[in-house]
């Protein structure tokens, strides 16, 4: 495997679920293994469904860390829950609670393996006009919501990563709250935590990348990248969409970022037989960007 100016990964949903069925982690780590890339966003979500106790998941994951281990993968982030990642609809009652409690055991699960960080979405709404009072209200909301998992993260040797949200250019008047690089840094500074910048996310939104990257600076420890056609949260691959690439070059050299470069593409509709390919181009395409940042080409 060549040497990287900074550890290029990619979300272990990259090989997942596919049209010819499901995955294993191992099979997603050893995927991305051999076409390039130095390690993975572990993403968290399923455990909840594929462990029915905490011993069970204690088993599992150091099975999984081991055999990352064995083969030279990095594990040092994952990615917590959401809501769309739940067995119920959003709109389910039932639907808090259990975000609330895959969460937490996914954070559990997260320092099982020996991560050092995990992302974890803030709470949006997109419903309500942008008046002060309700961005106000939105704020304390994430405040109460992400300050509730300071103490389980820290007790399971993590940091969290606040994620930027997406919204809408032409919803401007009702934006997701975090979706903007000032809200995302209050949310990380009263809470004492990290963020991860989310490309594809800040590109829907209209934002200046460059600037935007300015303002996070040295709170920026996770990377999502993907693209799209400024709409839609597509998860395309970098070129395959408008973002301004160059920006995000000149950002993340600004800041002096150190992290790992982290491709997140959904690939679900892709069938096996092209996933190696598509994966060899990702850890290409990455393996370009960091090289531009590194080298000021």
């Amino acid at each position: 495997m060549p040497e990287h100016n900074i550890p290029l990964t990619a979300s272990t949903r990259f090989y997942f679920t596919t049209p010819d069925g499901d995955h294993t982690h191992k099979e997603s780590i050893k995927l991305l293994q051999d076409a390039g890339f130095d390690g993975v966003d572990f993403a968290l979500e399923s455990l909840p469904y594929i462990c029915s106790n905490d011993e069970e998941l204690k088993r599992y994951c150091a099975d999984v860390a081991e055999y990352a281990a064995k083969i030279g993968m990095q594990l040092t982030f994952g990615h917590l829950p959401f809501f769309g990642t739940l067995k119920v609809p959003r709109k389910d009652p039932r639907a808090p609670e259990l975000l609330d409690r895959d969460i937490r055991i996914c954070i559990r699960a997260a320092g099982y393996l020996g991560l050092e960080r995990a992302v974890i979405h803030p709470l949006g709404n997109g419903a309500e006009e942008n008046t002060p009072e309700n961005i106000e209200k939105r704020r304390r909301q994430n405040i109460e919501f992400l300050g509730s998992f300071v103490e389980p993260a820290e007790k399971a040797g993590i940091k969290l990563a606040f994620e930027n949200m997406r919204s809408p250019r032409e919803n401007e008047g009702k934006h997701f709250y975090s979706a903007y690089p000032d809200e995302l840094i209050d949310l990380c500074d009263t809470l004492g935590q990290e963020i991860c910048w989310d490309f594809g996310h800040a590109h829907t939104t209209g934002l200046d990348m460059e600037e935007s990257l300015k303002k996070l600076g040295k709170r920026l420890t996770v990377t999502h990248v993907n693209d799209n056609h400024g709409g839609e949260d597509e998860h395309l691959m970098p070129y395959f969409g408008t973002v301004d690439w160059e920006k995000v070059i000149s950002g993340l050299r600004a800041v002096d970022y150190r992290y790992s470069f982290n491709l997140e593409c959904k690939m679900f509709r892709v069938p096996d037989i092209a996933h190696f390919e598509a994966a060899r181009y990702g850890c290409r395409i990455s393996e370009y960007l960091t090289d531009r940042i590194f080298n000021k080409k």
